[in-house]
């Protein structure tokens, strides 16, 4: 009972740890984010505020990422995502903008497009391993019924085997002791 208490426990702590770590990196991500739009970036466009912009265009085409510099020191650099990258090469070429550059798709190797699937073996292996290891530690206990769901626990009676019945044990102090074996 107490290690299936630890085991909850320790099954809750993993997941509190997992939650907040994902918080934390949330935040981080959005701490220098400010609320930029393509609407502002036209804006500014126009203006004449921008000084160079690099458009990362994603393999989902044609989504992708804006990163705007702007000619103000004082003002950090700005991110935003679009839904069509083209939209935003015309709308600076049309504003004859000519400081920008579109960077190529980014491919993904294929070690990064097989980690989820390396993740999800090794869970299943540490899971069966340690389902394994508490099985063995109730087998040598005695009290492990998890693999013995097809052994029947029935015995054969044979006709010699020695047989009490009620005339044998009426009248004695002991008589509830005897087993029927």
């Amino acid at each position: 009972m107490r290690n299936q208490a630890r085991g909850i426990w320790t099954s809750l702590l993993v997941i509190l740890l997992i939650v907040v770590i994902m918080a934390i990196t949330d935040n981080i991500y959005e701490m220098g984010h400010e609320n930029y739009n393509y609407s502002d970036f036209v804006k500014d466009m126009e203006d004449g505020d921008i000084s160079y912009v690099e458009v990362y265009q994603n393999q989902s085409a044609p989504t992708g990422e804006v990163s705007v510099s702007f000619k103000d020191e004082d003002k950090q650099s700005l991110k935003f995502y679009v839904t069509d990258v083209t939209e935003v090469e015309s709308a600076m070429r049309d504003a004859k903008f000519v400081n920008y550059y579109v960077h190529d798709v980014s491919t993904q190797s294929w070690f990064i497009t097989i980690i989820p699937y390396i993740l999800i073996c090794v869970m299943f292996f540490i899971m069966m391993v340690f389902m394994s290891g508490q099985n063995a530690a109730a087998v040598n206990s005695g009290n492990s019924k998890l693999m013995n769901f097809g052994k029947a626990s029935a015995r054969m009676s044979m006709p010699t085997d020695k047989k009490v019945t009620f005339a044998d044990v009426a009248g004695l102090k002991e008589e509830r002791r005897i087993s029927r074996r």
